[in-house]
Order: structure tokens, then sequence, then C-alpha cells
């Protein structure tokens, strides 16, 4: 009985060395279980779209207040040139400035095809596919824009007086991530500019006593250089051209016309503006608009010598 008690002693012994290890290893490897476990954490932005926060015209760059307005037509235009308009203002990414990719600026007559959309040309629509861009200092979600269009002498002007009084000028602006788009628009007038290219002498060249020039040899060319349909007014200062030997010739001698004529057949120079009957009209290609203008004199048979000059007033005259 000893014997066997003994061994009952043993295996007990043994059961609860066995139930202690298996209880300390499942200690163990639940406990090595739970400090090797990692969790990624991960959350996705979804983009959001920019916006233009501020767009406004002015004669120069990265101006950020209003010159021109449905009020304050547009007169940056040069006769025979080009003149500089900016479209300036702010555009925003709330995802961070350093996504927005480019703006847009299109600078439109309002009722041309296609509105912001439309071709580029020197009358009714200009584009700049990608205006200059800045950082904003102190804000990391702004950025400024300057979109500079050169306006031919010939825009289509909006005012009272204009070709297309009944039309307006855009100013469209649009901002692009690359993904979102987002626009603006400010609308403004375009004014008239009355210009003409009208030399500044003309030469009879050298005549005896009595001659009278020939038929078409003496013309200047008169050229639109503005955005107004004109005409031109003529007249002499004085009453005669005085001659540096002897004597003068009368104002009345000098005669002209829009056509090519014989002298005698032509309109005799007064001392009163009065209209030459050109007509420059409205251009509306990259071609010049002109015309030509006649002149001829007749010299006394006698009594004069010398250089013979006046001085005679051509005017650019509107017919708007």
């Amino acid at each position: 009985m000893n014997h066997a008690g003994g061994r009952r002693q043993e295996k007990i012994r043994k059961g609860i060395f066995l139930l202690l290890f298996g209880i300390g290893m499942l200690f163990v490897f639940t406990f090595t279980f739970y400090r090797s476990l990692a969790t990624d954490v991960s959350v996705q932005i979804g983009n959001v779209a920019p916006t233009v926060v501020s767009a406004f015209l002015h004669a120069s760059s990265f101006i950020f207040t209003e010159q021109f307005n449905i009020g304050t037509p547009v007169n940056v235009m040069i006769p025979g040139s080009t003149g500089a308009l900016y479209g300036n203002g702010r555009v925003e990414d709330l995802n961070g400035r350093d996504d927005i990719v480019n703006v847009r600026g299109v600078f439109y007559r309002s009722s041309v095809s296609g509105g912001s959309d439309c071709t580029a040309d020197n009358n009714g629509c200009y584009v700049v596919s990608s205006c200059t861009l800045r950082d904003l200092t102190g804000n990391d979600l702004r950025k400024e824009y300057s979109c500079r269009f050169d306006l031919s002498a010939y825009i289509d002007s909006t005012d009272s007086d204009g070709h297309y009084s009944t039309d307006t000028w855009n100013f469209f602006v649009e901002v692009s991530d690359g993904t979102a788009i987002d626009s603006e628009s400010v609308t403004t007038e375009v004014s008239s500019l009355l210009s003409l290219d009208i030399p500044s002498s003309i030469n009879y060249g050298v005549l005896g006593l009595g001659d009278k020039t020939p038929a078409g040899s003496i013309n200047i060319t008169v050229t639109q250089q503005g955005n107004v349909r004109a005409g031109v007014e003529i007249s002499g200062v004085g009453t005669a051209m005085n001659c540096s030997g002897r004597g003068s010739i009368p104002r009345e001698n000098q005669e002209y016309s829009t056509e090519s004529f014989t002298h005698g057949t032509g309109i005799d120079l007064s001392g009163t503006p009065i209209s030459t009957g050109m007509v420059l009209g409205w251009q509306e290609t990259d071609t010049a608009v002109s015309d030509d203008l006649y002149f001829g004199i007749e010299i006394p048979s006698s009594g004069v010598e010398g250089i013979c000059s006046m001085v005679n007033t051509l005017t650019a005259a509107s017919l708007d």
C-alpha cells in the first residue's frame, strides 16, 4: 500500500508540474503575442477643387484693385500698335497651393462665337493659355495670377459710340489643379479710339510757270490706326502759298479728290474744314485699312519764284 501510495503521489506531483508548466507557457505565449501585434492606420484625403478668389482688370500686372469695369471702359490701346491690359487676382486650393497647376485667362466680346472658348483674334477674342503665377506670401493655400492681354488698336469698341455698342467685354479666368476647375468673370467695356496715320507733308515736286501736276501723280496714303470708322477733313491755313523768291500761289490753286483726277476737275482747297469724302472703315483682320487722297496744283503763269509752301490741315473725323 505504501508503494502504491507513493506512485500516486508521484503522479500527482508530475500532474501539478505539467499543469503549472502549461499555464506558464500559455502566459508566455499570450504575453509574447500581444507585444508583437502592429496595426496600420490610414485615411485618404479627397481632392478639393481650387477656387478663384478675386478677379480685376488693370493697366499694370499684379495690381489687385479694379481699374476698369462696366462704367470705366478699357482705354489702354495705342494708335497703330498694342496696349497691355492685365487680368489680375488670387486663386486658392484648400489641399495646398502647390496643387494649383494653371490659370487661363480670356478677354472676349460678349457676342463672339464660342464665348469664353472663342478662337483668338485681334478684334473680339484674346486668350492667355497660361497666366503668370506666384505664391502669396504668408498663405500656403493661395497663389496670385496675372494674365497679360496685348490689345490691338482696332479691337472692337463697345462704348456708346462703339462699333458694337450693345455688347460688353468679359474677362474670364479659370483655375485648375489638374483634376478640377473653377472660374470667374468680370464685365467691362472697350472705349473707342479715333486715330488715322496721315502723312505730314505733300510735295508737288518741281514745276514751271503755268504748269499743272499730271493726273494721279501726287497722292498720300491714309491708314486706319484705331477702332472707329473715320473720314478726313481738310483745310488750308492762310489764303496762299508764299514763295521764297517772289509772289504767292492762291490757296484755291490746290485741288484734291479721293480718285485720280485732272487739275480743274478736283475740289478746290478751302480755308474751312470740309470732308474729303474718304471713308476708313473698321479693321477686321490683320490687314491694315487704308485709302489714297489725290492732290494737284496749278502754278500761275507769272509772278512767282522759289520754294512755295503753306500748311494744309488734315484731321481725322469720326463717322460713327
